[in-house]
């Protein structure tokens, strides 16, 4: 008889069995309780947690196509793409030149941005690592850098194959 999946937590006052725990309903609840810090600091500055992985990437780049600076983040293009937009219109990026799919580059504006935000990332990403296993924390970092970059496949469009 196939297992029935459960949500992790108690359930009707009583632990749930860890064997029969939906690990995916887990995984999102631990994202969204972790995330949640970094998304109302990035909000008092008019950001997203999208846009901050953008500035954090272009940071480490001197230009990046927007294809290229999806799959490195593991993004869907198309967010990426309006992310970008938002991140223009506030004048944080811009385009390399005017044609189509020029790389992308991180203002004077964008720079400061990044350098603020990081005094605020690090001080919530202490307390992330702190109220968490180390070997947890190392474990996730490793799955993370395992993880293949997304790619786009002529005819098959994006794929993480």
């Amino acid at each position: 008889m196939p297992r029935r999946p459960r949500l992790p937590g108690p359930e009707f006052g009583k632990p749930s069995e860890t064997s029969d725990v939906c690990v995916c309903a887990a995984v999102r609840i631990l994202s969204r309780a972790m995330t949640e810090p970094h998304v109302r600091a990035l909000a008092g500055f008019g950001l997203s947690l999208t846009d901050f992985h953008l500035l954090v990437g272009l940071q480490s780049l001197s230009e990046v196509n927007a294809w290229h600076l999806a799959a490195m983040v593991r993004l869907d293009p198309a967010a990426v793409s309006r992310s970008l937009a938002r991140l223009e219109e506030r004048r944080d990026v811009e385009r390399t030149s005017v044609r189509p799919r020029a790389p992308w580059r991180l203002t004077d504006h964008g720079r400061e941005t990044a350098t603020l935000l990081a005094c605020t990332w690090d001080e919530i990403d202490a307390r992330i690592r702190a109220a968490l296993n180390p070997q947890f924390v190392e474990g996730l970092l490793w799955t993370a850098h395992s993880l293949p970059l997304r790619r786009r496949i002529r005819g098959r469009g994006w794929t993480d194959d």
